[in-house]
């Protein structure tokens, strides 16, 4: 601001500061080269493709199955950029599951992802989840479940999406962990995820969206 008027610059000089440096065309043009490229990397930050195709090897047992160990060691820990990425593989990796019990952890998986930071996700990963959150959201579902209420999203951990992958081997970690795969809960999360999107990222031109499955886990 001082340097932008006559008096501004007439006061950086009384205190001593030599304007040649600050006005050296040199200079400018780095700091220039330097913020642009600051801003390209924000930008694709937010807003650039996300590459997921490495954690396969990662996720993905040697029969394509969902390797729940590392997956959800992940998903418990510090990492927030690391995350997020497992949120967008998540929600591509969701029409490829092995079953609905796959499905489940994967969709959960995706709809924490967009809580990971604060005040809200960058748009690339929004975007990317969005699709699923619409496709869950469109799917049919039961009006009613037998659940007296259903945890926050914020209670999820590793122990919970163990325990809905592998039920039969995998005892419940605490007695609110079945509520969590509940389909009328999941319905709810997705249509509620995809208000919030639409919120942060603009409402998308809707194209149309892919056949839902015929029912929600648990309610045949």
């Amino acid at each position: 601001m001082h340097l932008g008027d006559d008096g501004g610059r007439a006061l950086l000089e009384q205190a001593g500061t030599d304007l040649s440096r600050w006005l050296c065309p040199w200079f400018t043009a780095a700091t220039a080269r330097k913020t642009l490229g600051e801003l390209r990397q924000g930008r694709e930050k937010l807003f650039g493709h996300r590459e997921t195709g490495h954690l396969d090897t990662e996720f993905l047992r040697a029969d394509g199955t969902l390797a729940i160990e590392p997956f959800t060691a992940l998903f418990d820990g510090p990492d927030e950029p690391a995350r997020e990425l497992q949120g967008i593989w998540a929600a591509r990796r969701h029409a490829h599951a092995a079953d609905d019990r796959e499905q489940t952890v994967l969709f959960l998986t995706a709809a924490a992802a967009l809580r990971v930071t604060r005040p809200g996700p960058a748009i690339a990963l929004a975007r990317d989840i969005r699709t699923l959150l619409r496709t869950v959201a469109e799917a049919p579902r039961p009006r009613t479940c037998a659940h007296d209420g259903h945890p926050a999203l914020e209670r999820l951990d590793g122990a919970v999406l163990r325990h809905l992958h592998a039920p039969e081997t995998v005892p419940a970690p605490r007695p609110d962990a079945e509520a969590f795969g509940c389909p009328a809960r999941l319905a709810a999360l997705a249509a509620a995820g995809v208000r919030d999107v639409d919120g942060w990222c603009g409402k998308e031109d809707q194209a149309p969206s892919p056949p839902p499955p015929a029912v929600w886990p648990g309610a045949r």
